[in-house]
């Protein structure tokens, strides 16, 4: 198990780390989704065999709660019993895997500041929280703490309403919209994406516009080629404002596309983008603007957008001042 620690801010990524270190809490929660046994895979890794393995991974959502000892990172005591192991172990989905822990006259005793990492399989996030903190409420030695908000992070994310609904034409479509994801990951905009075609599936489309509005969705990105009719169809059944991308999926080389897109009737109005992955990455940003007018937070991040690519192209020409 290769480990990476990440800092990650929107769509910035900084390495912290990588380690393959088995004890690390980190990797708890991969190891208990392993259905596979472990065993010959060590082997085939010390052999150079990895490829001739195969792993059985548990889907479930997974999550590990770290107990420690009083005082840790700094000084902490040794030598506590540990009362609780035997209930834990007795839970199912769940693993209590020994960190700063020794035997002393036939008891565990803590033996480090980490002490425990107590790991649990759930069919959500949230349930696998819930039994992660079960199985340690069990648990207890003097001075023992852990932390009380593990994966609240997680569940806020998946619990926020999509501010924005992004729709294909087909899934082929999806290396370009997802140019528009991008965008909206990088200014911590949530969305929902889906499929929904306006020839196909022209009732699914339909639907998918008029109850856009009571599910929070406040802007709609549509992303279609060929007769590109689907953003056309989605503005005509929805009072929020659409944004279509043409996509180059014919021998017309898009044209096709643009031009059913742009070419709305008057009453049915569509902000229509450039061709393609440029196109879907404008159709994130200018959702982001929109949504930015009642949002001065999001103003903000906009704002230092437009100052960041800017002071990029300063970086660019700082390069080539000399250039002959």
């Amino acid at each position: 198990v290769l480990y990476a620690g990440l800092m990650i801010e929107r769509d910035q990524i900084k390495v912290l780390e990588f380690n393959g270190r088995f004890g690390d809490p980190e990797a708890q929660p991969l190891l208990i989704r392993i259905k596979s046994d472990i065993v010959p895979i060590m082997d085939a890794v010390i052999d150079g065999r990895l490829d001739q393995c195969g792993l059985d991974i548990d889907e479930r959502a997974s999550v590990c709660v770290v107990m420690a000892s009083a005082g840790y990172p700094g000084k902490y005591p040794k030598g506590l019993p540990i009362k609780g192991l035997d209930a834990a172990k007795r839970m199912k989905d769940v693993v209590v895997f020994h960190a700063g822990t020794a035997r002393k006259d036939r008891a565990v005793v803590t033996d480090g500041g980490r002490v425990l990492g107590v790991t649990a399989l759930g069919d959500t996030v949230a349930d696998a929280i819930d039994k992660a903190y079960q199985a340690a409420g069990k648990i207890n030695w003097e001075g023992a703490y852990y932390r009380k908000d593990i994966g609240r992070k997680a569940i806020d994310r998946m619990s926020r309403t999509p501010a924005v609904g992004i729709v294909m034409g087909s899934d082929s479509d999806l290396p370009v919209m997802e140019e528009a994801a991008a965008m909206l990951k990088k200014f911590g905009i949530p969305f929902e994406m889906t499929v929904a075609s306006a020839h196909r599936s022209p009732q699914r489309a339909m639907a998918f516009a008029a109850d856009a509005r009571n599910r929070g969705v406040k802007v709609i990105i549509a992303g279609a080629g060929h007769a590109a009719h689907l953003a056309g169809v989605l503005a005509a059944h929805t009072s929020l404002p659409v944004i279509g991308v043409p996509i180059d999926s014919s021998s017309l080389q898009g044209l096709d596309a643009l031009l059913s897109t742009v070419q709305m009737p008057p009453g049915i109005p569509v902000a229509t983008m450039a061709l393609g992955k440029p196109g879907a990455r404008n159709a994130g940003i200018l959702a982001a603007q929109m949504l930015a007018l009642g949002d001065p937070e999001l103003a903000g991040r906009m704002d230092r957008f437009k100052k960041d690519m800017a002071s990029e192209v300063e970086r660019k020409a700082e390069k080539l001042k000399d250039y002959r």
